[in-house]
């Protein structure tokens, strides 16, 4: 009823569990139904547990695959940064998202802001960036998760309009 189009409405990200009941026309029938009804993405599960609950620690490098990167659930790209990135940047980065990237999270300084811990998220449809406290001196790195099939060129252009 209304309490279930209103969640829909609000949802960042949808995901299509025990479709194992139906047969793959109604699957695919319920599927459409959603994205007609929602802007957030409609996933079927199994959905990667880093796309629902956030990604795996970073690595070294400033632009990063981990060392699964042969996973077929998913895509995981990071970029450290060892200066501030300018607002300019992060508006630009978060109109610029390409379509397979369904999460992203990141903590990084801002030029406008550097004393500042300013998070960056990204979670299906929604982009939010929030200033969390005074900077306590950490990384400051951004992981994106993507889809399968999704450009790893894009993925690493998309991370690197961060400057």
């Amino acid at each position: 009823g209304e309490t279930v189009l209103a969640q829909l409405a609000g949802a960042d990200l949808v995901v299509v569990t025990r479709a194992d009941l139906l047969d793959d026309t109604v699957t695919s029938e319920v599927e459409r139904w959603l994205a007609d009804m929602v802007a957030a993405p409609v996933l079927r599960a199994p959905v990667p547990t880093a796309v629902l609950f956030g990604p795996d620690p970073i690595g070294d490098d400033t632009l990063a695959v981990p060392e699964d990167h042969a996973s077929t659930s998913h895509i995981s790209m990071s970029r450290r940064f060892d200066a501030p990135v300018s607002r300019g940047s992060i508006d630009v980065w978060a109109d610029a998202r390409p379509g397979g990237v369904v999460r992203a999270k990141g903590i990084v300084r801002v030029d406008d802001r550097p004393d500042e811990r300013t998070v960056l998220q990204v979670c299906g449809a929604t982009t939010t960036v929030a200033v969390d406290g005074p900077w306590d001196g950490g990384e400051s790195a951004v992981v994106a998760i993507a889809l399968p099939g999704t450009s790893r060129a894009a993925i690493v252009k998309w991370l690197k309009l961060l400057r």
